[in-house]
């Protein structure tokens, strides 16, 4: 199995056919720097091997379920679709922060 971590300097989601969670998570990051990862083949060839890695990647329990899609940003495990959406806000709230700041400082001058 040749299996693709998660990228250093983007968002990696690991999806797989028929999930609605990851078409939504696929729709949100558009605008964003990601890589798709569609796990289908792996799932089926590699199961247990896959899950192993997800598990260490995740630092999940042998015996916690996985669900999909599985994102990561910057290597960083974040979660699930609804982790991805409040992630994303976080991210936008910091980039309002530093654009708010950087206009109170230039106003200074």
């Amino acid at each position: 199995m040749n299996f693709i971590y998660p990228s250093n300097d983007n968002i990696t989601i690991y999806t797989k056919s028929g999930c609605p969670n990851c078409l939504k998570a696929k729709k949100l990051i558009e605008s964003y720097s990601h890589t798709i990862i569609d796990c289908d083949d792996d799932l089926i060839d590699y199961r247990d091997d896959f899950l192993q890695i997800i598990r260490q990647l995740t630092d999940k329990e042998e015996n916690t379920p996985i669900y999909f899609p599985i994102i990561f940003d910057n290597k960083k495990y974040i979660g699930g679709f609804e982790d991805l959406k409040l992630h994303l806000l976080i991210i936008q709230d910091r980039s309002l922060s530093s654009v708010d700041f950087l206009f109170d400082s230039l106003s200074s001058f």
